[in-house]
C-alpha cells in the first residue's frame, strides 16, 4: 500500500498537489511521504496517526517547515511529536488543526505559532496554549473546554484581537470534571469589544462555572450577532435535571447583552 502511494506521488506532475490525507501506521514512512508531498507543493495536508500502543509516536519532519509558501491547511492528529528547534516559515498557512499532539518543549510551540503570520483558523485539543502569543489574522477559533484548565480561555481571547467566531465544545467524560477556576479578566479582550460576531457552545452542560463564562461573553461582546448553545440530551424522566436546565436557560436569557441585536439560540 505504501509503495503505491510513493508511486502515485512521484507520478504527480500538476503544479500543485491539492490535498493529501495520510493515515500512518509505520512511523518510518512519514518522512519520505511528506517530503514528496512538499516537493509537489501540497496545499492541504492531513496526518492521522492512531495507534493503540502509545509508545510508538510519529515524529513530524520539522525541517520541511523551514520555508514553505504553498501549504494553506495543516491538520495533525493523534500522538504526533512536534519539535521545531527554530522558527518555521509557513507563509501561506491559514488553517491549523492540532489534536492530541505532543510538543517536545515550549520553544517548539513558540517557533510553530510565530511562523504562521496568516493563520486564520486554529483548532487545538489536548495541547497547552502558549500564553503571550498574538494571532493578528486569526478570525475563527475552536476549543474543547476540557482543556481550558490549562489553555486559559482569556489568554486565547487576548491573543486573538480580530476573532469573529468562537466555538467551545464540552468534550470530557463524566468522571473528568472541568476545573474552570473562574477569574474575570481585568480588561475585556479586544475581540469581544470590536469583532466577535458568532459564539457557539456545543454539548453545553449548564454548570455554574459555564454560566459565568457564557454570561461574561454575552455582557461584553458588543458586535455579537448570534450565540448558540447546543445542550446535551437528557432522559425525559429526569425531571429534576429538566427543572434545573429550564431555570438556567431563563437565567442566561435574562442577561443584559452588550449587543442589542444578539440572538440567543438554544438547541
Amino acid at each position: 500500500m505504501v509503495q503505491d502511494v510513493y508511486k502515485s506521488l512521484l507520478l504527480h506532475k500538476a503544479p500543485f498537489l491539492e490535498r493529501l490525507y495520510l493515515n500512518i501506521e509505520d512511523p518510518a514512512d512519514i518522512g519520505i511521504l511528506i517530503g514528496i508531498a512538499f516537493s509537489r507543493h501540497v496545499r492541504e495536508l492531513v496526518l492521522f496517526h492512531y495507534h493503540e500502543i502509545r509508545d510508538d509516536p510519529v515524529k513530524f519532519p520539522s525541517v520541511l517547515c523551514s520555508y514553505n509558501n504553498t501549504l494553506h491547511t495543516l491538520k495533525l492528529m493523534y500522538h504526533i511529536h512536534l519539535e521545531f528547534p527554530s522558527r518555521v516559515c509557513l507563509n501561506a498557512l491559514k488553517k491549523l488543526h492540532l489534536h492530541d499532539v505532543i510538543f517536545i518543549d515550549e520553544a517548539s510551540v513558540c517557533n510553530l505559532f510565530s511562523g504562521c503570520p496568516r493563520l486564520q483558523d486554529l483548532v487545538v485539543t489536548r495541547i497547552k496554549y502558549p500564553t503571550g502569543r498574538v494571532f493578528y489574522q486569526l478570525v475563527s477559533l475552536e476549543l474543547h473546554v476540557n482543556e481550558l484548565k490549562v489553555l486559559n480561555l482569556w489568554a486565547m481571547l487576548e491573543g486573538s484581537p480580530k476573532l469573529q467566531i468562537l466555538k467551545l465544545t464540552s468534550f470530557y467524560p463524566e468522571y473528568d470534571s472541568v476545573e474552570w477556576e473562574w477569574n474575570q479578566p481585568k480588561c475585556v479582550p479586544e475581540c469581544l469589544l470590536f469583532h466577535l460576531e458568532t459564539f457557539m457552545w456545543e454539548d453545553y452542560e449548564w454548570e455554574r462555572d459555564e454560566i459565568q463564562v457564557a454570561t461574561y461573553i454575552l455582557e461584553n461582546a458588543r458586535q455579537l450577532k448570534k450565540a448558540i448553545f447546543s445542550t446535551t440530551s437528557i432522559v425525559l424522566e429526569e425531571q429534576e435535571e429538566l427543572g434545573k436546565r429550564s431555570e438556567l436557560i431563563n437565567e442566561l436569557a435574562s442577561v443584559v447583552r452588550a449587543s442589542p441585536s444578539c440572538r440567543l439560540v438554544f438547541e
